[in-house]
């Protein structure tokens, strides 16, 4: 208590002592307690698994089918999906590191290496996704050979149609199209 008088009210304190104020109006104030922020409860909002398969099958002809479906079913963040590379798939175990992120900028994007233990993994993948996967590498071959000399290779596996990264901004507007599309309810975190 005397540290605090000291140190946060020692102006009044001060002028006490000098005569200023024949009684400092900060004596009788009581510490303030542990002040611990109210609960607030959200309504978690999810689909429902019909609508789940409606909209992994709204997603199926969209060149980024396997971003989508990594995120709905697997819950991977926005940021994880559009930093993943082919050699983050090992499909001689089934399974796909997480291990870096590229994060929404003023300027666009940037590459964030700052994933901690837990949340660096290796998560486990199912036969239809690993398909996906499949489905992917064959259309990016197909849209390298037509960007030819153009395309920028940084082995990514969610890119434009010349191999160039995919800002944050343009996979939630792809994301905001389908399910408004597929009249979907709109999910927010």
């Amino acid at each position: 208590h005397d540290l605090f008088k000291t140190t946060t009210l020692s102006p009044l304190a001060d002028a006490n002592d000098e005569g200023f104020l024949s009684r400092s109006p900060a004596a009788r104030v009581a510490l303030p307690r542990t002040v611990a922020k109210p609960v607030i409860e959200k309504e978690a909002l999810a689909w429902t698994a019909t609508e789940v398969d409606r909209f992994l099958a709204a997603t199926a002809d969209h060149r980024w089918a396997i971003a989508f479906r990594l995120r709905v079913l697997y819950g991977l963040r926005r940021s994880e999906v559009l930093a993943l590379r082919w050699d983050d798939v090992d499909t001689a175990k089934s399974t796909l590191r997480i291990d870096e992120s590229l994060v929404a900028t003023n300027q666009g994007a940037a590459w964030s290496n700052a994933k901690n233990e837990r949340s660096r993994r290796i998560i486990p993948l199912d036969d239809e996704t690993l398909r996906e996967f499949a489905r992917r590498r064959a259309a990016q071959a197909v849209e390298r050979l037509a960007a030819g000399e153009v395309w920028e290779d940084e082995d990514l596996i969610i890119t434009t149609r010349v191999g160039w990264l995919v800002l944050p901004r343009s996979l939630d507007r792809a994301l905001e199209r389908i399910v408004a599309d597929a009249e979907l309810p709109r999910l927010t975190s």
